[in-house]
């Protein structure tokens, strides 16, 4: 951790080294860096596994410090690092970070470090070991296999809607719905999984509904945003949806008074209290680009529920998540929202042939392409 600056002047700093450095010029930068900061012991390097060179220092400067270093023939770049972390809570220390090593390849490109470099270079996934406060994950969904390994030392908890709890399916495993077996296992592990999940510190909530039918899933939201309040969880939670209606909703849709309006409602509200709990909502944008609407135009924008109510939300905690290849590209099949008056609403992340828990086995891994993953 480093410490504030100690005189008028004295500013933190991230120092990048040139690549291509060897072990011995690195050492010898290291031990320049150290006599330049205003305390040594607090330099922070970030170190990553098999490479030479570590990926930055931090440092406490004076002016002449960084104007030393700033010049140096071994330094690429020493920013300010209010200039990279405009958030002032995410200054206050320097992250401490675990490596994988041999990790999925859609887990490296989310924390491969910017630049040209090919994917191949980089062999482990980096990510936070020093969360400062519990975060859960409520995946809304059919529930899991629970005995898989990659969920094995992992904290789950279980949360069943009203449906599943009068049908007889509030048990720990995933619901037998044959549509689409094994999906909500796998998001459930790409969520929080040991070996292919993003985020290896939150605690796993799994929200089971016996099926997607709108009996099963109109109070599912509610009941989240419940569950949240009652256990003090505002401002922590992330809801992750990864299901959608089979033929479009508008938000036009909800005001209409058709066969399914009481439905589509319902949802939405429940929406609005996830919302209201400080929450985070990510919905899959969908998988219908290359099909047709009726006036035979390809369906390239969002155009099912919930992923469009996401519009409605001005503040942005509620988001729709496409999905894209590992370099980057938009993935075809993909669904994406455009709107002038919500930047940011869309986010986009790797989803193509990515590796998740199977549900048919403790072992086996599942490959998966969409927007869900």
């Amino acid at each position: 951790m480093l410490t504030p600056a100690i005189d008028v002047g004295d500013v933190r700093y991230m120092i990048f080294p040139i690549r291509g450095l060897d072990n011995s010029q690195g050492s010898e930068l290291d031990i320049l860096i150290k006599s330049l900061a205003i305390n040594p012991e607090t330099v922070y390097v970030s170190k990553r596994p098999k490479l030479p060179v570590p990926t930055y220092w931090g440092a406490t400067l004076s002016e002449a410090g960084f104007d030393q270093l700033k010049g140096h023939r071994w330094t690429a770049n020493v920013k300010q690092i209010q200039e990279i972390f405009p958030n002032e809570e995410l200054v206050e220390q320097f992250a401490d970070y675990t490596a994988q090593s041999s990790a999925p390849e859609e887990l490296r490109v989310i924390s491969q470090p910017p630049g040209p470099e090919p994917i191949s270079r980089y062999h482990d996934y980096v990510y936070r070991s020093d969360s400062q406060k519990q975060v859960f994950i409520y995946h809304a969904e059919l529930g899991i296999n629970a005995n898989h390994v990659d969920f094995g030392g992992r904290p789950v908890e279980w949360l069943y809607t009203n449906q599943a709890i009068q049908t007889g399916n509030d048990t720990e495993t995933e619901s037998p719905f044959t549509r689409k077996p094994g999906h909500s296992t796998c998001t459930a592990s790409k969520a929080v999984g040991s070996t292919y999940g993003s985020s290896r510190l939150a605690t796993l909530v799994v929200v089971k509904t016996p099926d997607l039918s709108t009996e099963s899933t109109g109070d599912m939201f509610s009941t989240i945003a419940d569950h949240i309040l009652e256990h003090g969880r505002e401002g922590r939670s992330v809801i992750s949806v990864s299901w959608g209606s089979k033929t479009p909703v508008s938000i036009e849709d909800i005001s209409r008074r058709g066969s399914r309006w009481s439905y589509w409602r319902t949802l939405r509200e429940g929406v609005v209290e996830l919302y209201l709990t400080g929450s985070i909502v990510l919905f899959a944008a969908g998988n219908a680009a290359l099909q047709l609407d009726k006036l035979g135009r390809e369906r390239r924008d969002v155009d099912t529920a919930p992923a469009t109510f996401a519009e409605g939300f001005m503040v942005r905690t509620v988001f729709v998540v496409s999905n894209v290849e590992n370099s980057g590209r938009r993935w075809r099949t993909s669904q994406r929202i455009l709107t002038p008056y919500a930047p940011g609403l869309n986010i986009f992340a790797p989803g193509v042939q990515v590796k998740c828990a199977a549900h048919d086995s403790n072992l086996n891994v599942g490959i998966k392409t969409g927007t869900s993953f």
